[in-house]
């Protein structure tokens, strides 16, 4: 299973995902966030919160912080229709797409909360594997 998994984690990776996704991501994603970027009045005013504090500190440092980020937002986008997809079907991968941008993008402020639904959900449809699982695997295989 283990095997399986690394062949077809990197299989995900490489024929699904083109150097032209890749541009198209990133393109979308700058215009996304040139165009569409809203600060909301209270994450900028409530300093009693943790987030705000990571929204002056972090991300509202420079104007370029968010694209900065945008490298690890893809590579985790990645990871996860990897994992997903070696488990579930693509109409499944999508949905599950679907259903978190449904949760997430109507939502005015950043809050940790919106994103303990869709990461309990992830992690209930990804297989669960720990260090030893790999050692295990890789010394009954010789």
């Amino acid at each position: 299973m283990v095997q399986r998994l690394r062949h077809s984690h990197l299989t995900v990776l490489y024929y699904v995902f083109k150097p032209v996704h890749v541009l198209l991501f990133f393109v979308s994603a700058v215009l996304a966030l040139y165009f569409f970027k809203y600060e909301h009045p209270y994450l900028l005013a409530d300093n009693r919160h943790y987030t705000f504090y990571i929204w002056r500190k972090i991300l509202n440092r420079t104007s370029y912080i968010m694209y900065y980020l945008l490298p690890v937002c893809f590579y985790t986008f990645l990871n996860i229709v990897a994992l997903l997809s070696t488990v579930h079907s693509k109409f499944f991968t999508l949905l599950y797409f679907l259903c978190v941008a449904s949760q997430i993008v109507p939502q005015g402020l950043l809050e940790f909360r919106y994103f303990i639904l869709p990461y309990l959900l992830y992690r209930l449809h990804v297989p669960q594997h720990s260090w030893w699982c790999y050692s295990w695997n890789s010394a009954n295989t010789h």
